[in-house]
């Protein structure tokens, strides 16, 4: 169910892959809206791996802003 996977992200997924990419001090948060259109229309499997993967790829984009913001 993907409301089930999106009220878990922010517990679990989301803080360790703010830890991952050097992302955890800043107040990144996620619209549920966004997250739940993430899962519907990106991760074609039932489990979170694929949604891991997904969102990784928003938190180095991110995390890459960030980079060429404060240089």
């Amino acid at each position: 169910c993907p409301r089930r996977r999106a009220s878990l992200l922010p517990i679990f997924l989301i803080p360790k892959l703010k830890e991952e990419h050097g992302l955890q001090n800043l107040s990144l948060q996620f619209a549920d809206s966004a997250l739940l259109k993430t899962i519907r229309e990106y991760t074609r499997e039932a489990g979170v791996r694929n949604l891991e993967r997904e969102l990784a790829t928003i938190c180095r984009k991110i995390a890459h802003r960030v980079q060429m913001n404060s240089i």
